[in-house]
């Protein structure tokens, strides 16, 4: 049980710290590694209590560090349809790569993911009002605006994605126990 636990709480503690790390050092808009931790991290813990921690952790620690130490609010109006996406990274990952997490899967997952956040995160910035419209057209101009920001956040879904199943390959190799869930990675 021990050993278990030690398992959980360092793949937990790695993908959190990739998340925040790929968060506040400078990279393009939107393209960080927060929704690809969700995929994989889900799909790697047994249980979801363990899966859905991984993108809230990394959105409240990295969310604070700009609060306290950068002139972004770490907090603003509309924040909780992003906590709420990300979260939907972790649905994602549980319920369909959790089985069979292959390269394959991780993108299309990726895809259902960042559409749902898509749709998601930029509802909440119409929805929190000041910078489009409270009309059908203002939300339609908050979706086609933020277009760009969704590619970016595809990209680097599927990149760090790619990268994360790569490391839990070799993670296995050098360390033939550590299986957290039933997902065959191939």
């Amino acid at each position: 049980m021990a050993g278990r636990l030690l398992r959980h709480n360092t793949v937990l503690l790695g993908l959190v710290a990739l998340g925040v790390l790929t968060r506040i050092l400078p990279h393009l808009p939107n393209m960080t590694a927060v929704g690809a931790a969700g995929l994989v991290g889900a799909a790697l813990f047994y249980h979801r209590r363990w899966a859905m921690w991984v993108p809230m952790l990394i959105l409240l620690i990295s969310d604070v560090i700009f609060g306290l130490f950068t002139p972004w609010k770490g907090f603003y109006a509309g924040q909780l349809f992003v906590y709420v996406g990300f979260l939907a990274y972790s649905a994602v990952g549980y319920f369909y790569l959790r089985k069979r997490l292959t390269l394959g899967r991780l993108m299309a997952g990726a895809i259902a993911a960042s559409a749902i956040f898509f749709l998601l995160s930029n509802f909440g910035v119409w929805l929190a009002g000041g910078l489009y419209p409270a009309t059908p057209a203002g939300l339609w101009t908050a979706y086609v605006a933020a277009l760009p920001f969704w590619g970016n956040q595809l990209l680097g879904d599927l990149l760090y994605g790619g990268l994360l199943i790569a490391a839990w390959r070799l993670i296995q190799q050098w360390r033939s126990g550590w299986v957290l869930a039933p997902a065959a990675v191939e």
